[in-house]
């Protein structure tokens, strides 16, 4: 007696959270990448719960849902991520008259933490760790053999010249930490004389950017360039901006990935001999530490939103690491814009499905 497997019946939770979805990448222009991670945040609430019907859902089953996430020792963003996804479908189920009452209406987001945020880079260790860093001499490992010490000398001056190009590249445009593996040879050009350093694909819009590089990062460029056309025939020249340069002929000419960016990054923090604050550095570090070095010099929240590409302006206010009293205004700006983009929100989930009043 021969049974066929048959394909699970999709839960209303499920179809309704594929409704959801779309809504949000054609109405919102949510990034697929978004969209995904949403999807996974339903399904491990319908998981974990048990709950098929998004019309069951309570107040208590929330609550409980966010307890677990606790005890499984997820991080924080994690949990912020999958509780914001979860309140934003139940306010969208709430608009579209699919639920009578949203349960997540008092369902309290965890606050992030000082103690987790990235390291901030003051400009002075900038500068150490970029543009001021002398590339230790290459030495002789204990009994290596001359002829294998000979060819391993001028690829590790290589890296140290692409990490000090990539570096300078990442902090300039406030790039981030998936960026560069993308980029290509191409990606930077000159025009009318001026460096230029194009992204084309940025998280949440598909729109390119141009970033104009200063002469100190242009200069960092052109030599790990010029290195990297001396060291490598034009028939072995790869396509990446900043290839892996791995020993494995595999890994050889693909960009370098986000893990190994970190690599990078925690060997310069080393040799540069700067003590970062605490203990959890990032890439993104580079990217934080551009945007509050710019605020302080005077540029707008407004300005800085559009150079790192944010969306939302609660989002830019959170990478600015200032004073006290400064960081009152900088929130008090953020704030009365978010209260703008809630409103127009609120405006366009629930004008279109109102009835007119008599």
């Amino acid at each position: 007696m021969s049974s066929d497997a048959r394909p699970a019946t999709p839960t209303r939770l499920a179809l309704l959270a594929e409704e959801f979805l779309a809504w949000c990448v054609e109405e919102r222009e949510y990034s697929r990448q978004t969209a995904t991670r949403y999807r996974t945040c339903f399904l491990d609430f319908q998981r974990r719960t048990g709950i098929p019907d998004p019309a069951s859902v309570n107040i208590r089953d929330l609550n409980r849902y966010a307890t677990v996430l606790g005890f499984a020792r997820l991080p924080l963003y994690v949990r912020r991520g999958r509780l914001q996804a979860l309140k934003t479908f139940f306010r969208w189920l709430h608009s579209r008259r699919l639920i009578e009452a949203n349960p997540a209406i008092d369902l309290q987001i965890p606050r992030r933490r000082i103690s987790e945020n990235f390291v901030t880079f003051s400009e002075s260790e900038i500068r150490k760790l970029i543009f001021n860093f002398t590339s230790p001499t290459p030495k002789r490992r204990p009994k290596e053999p001359l002829h294998n010490f000979e060819p391993r000398a001028p690829v590790q001056r290589l890296r140290e010249l692409r990490d000090t190009a990539l570096l300078a590249a990442v902090y300039s445009c406030a790039l981030r930490a998936d960026e560069p593996s993308r980029l290509e040879r191409r990606d930077y050009y000159r025009e009318d004389g001026q460096p230029t350093l194009c992204i084309k694909a940025a998280k949440w819009s598909e729109r390119t950017v141009h970033f104009p590089l200063d002469p100190e990062v242009a200069a960092a460029l052109d030599a790990y360039l010029l290195e990297l056309d001396r060291r490598f025939s034009a028939n072995r020249r790869t396509s990446a901006l900043f290839p892996s340069l791995s020993s494995i002929k595999s890994k050889r000419d693909r960009g370098i990935s986000r893990h190994e960016f970190r690599l990078i990054l925690k060997r310069r923090i080393q040799l540069a001999g700067i003590d970062p604050k605490h203990w959890r550095f990032s890439p993104h570090s580079l990217r934080k530490s551009r945007a509050t070095h710019l605020h302080k010099i005077g540029m707008p929240l407004q300005e800085l939103q559009s150079l790192l590409r944010h969306k939302s302006m609660d989002t830019t206010a959170g990478y600015i690491t200032l004073s006290p009293r400064r960081a009152i205004g900088v929130r008090a700006t953020a704030d009365l814009s978010s209260d703008r983009r809630r409103l127009h929100l609120a405006t366009s989930l629930s004008g279109r499905d109102r009835e007119p009043e008599d």
